[in-house]
């Protein structure tokens, strides 16, 4: 089986972290968590970059088979399923969200295409999604500073755009199931409170309405 590193983000949910935590632990995926105003100082929606800096340089250093970003609300993560695509995507380059909640991607201008009953070509990943140690490799296991220029027009940290058009600049497809690989809610977001209550990002799953 392959070793799955698990990076998580958090703040301010305890029982959710946990659960998380449990489950991903219970399959045998080592997690580190990186809380913000615990693991380090308070950086907020606009030094989230610097968080994502820290996770990717941290997987330099962490041999693996398979690494999976996600944060502290998205529960119930498939290990299995997302092992069993791993496993044909482990010579390729490639991002797979975890969630597919029907988004139409923005970022990049590429259009997404159903390329199997199971899987889009999304041509975006947002901040939680598994790969393998090539692409990391590929990216440069970095994050490059977002400029508060970025903050004027925009509701989001900028880390799922910044990482997209990386991807598509490198030609690493980015990926999304059809039938999510884990449940997010309706639950308020502690980062992007008043986009989330209007635009909700809840996972899509064949056996339940979104």
């Amino acid at each position: 089986m392959l070793k799955v590193a698990a990076y998580i983000t958090a703040y301010k949910r305890p029982e959710m972290l946990n659960r998380v935590v449990s489950h991903l632990e219970s399959f045998g995926v080592s997690c580190r968590v990186y809380e913000d105003g615990v693991t380090h100082q308070f950086r907020g929606k606009r030094e989230f970059w610097r968080t994502w800096d820290d996770m990717l340089k941290d997987a330099k250093k962490t041999e693996a088979g398979l690494y999976l970003f996600t944060q502290d609300d998205f529960l119930d993560i498939d290990v299995k399923r997302i092992l069993t695509v791993a496993g044909t995507l482990a010579a390729s380059l490639y991002a797979y969200n975890l969630i597919y909640d029907g988004r139409v991607c923005k970022w990049t201008g590429i259009r997404a295409k159903k390329i199997s009953s199971t899987c889009i070509l999304s041509g975006f990943i947002d901040c939680n999604f598994f790969t393998n140690r090539l692409t990391l490799k590929k990216l440069g296991f970095h994050m490059n500073p977002v400029p508060d220029t970025w903050f004027v027009s925009h509701q989001s940290s900028g880390v799922g755009c910044q990482l997209s058009n990386r991807c598509k600049k490198a030609k690493i497809p980015c990926y999304s199931p059809t039938d999510s690989f884990g449940y997010h809610g309706d639950h308020p977001s502690v980062m992007h409170f008043e986009e989330r209550r209007k635009n909700p990002l809840i996972s899509i799953h064949h056996d339940k309405k979104p």
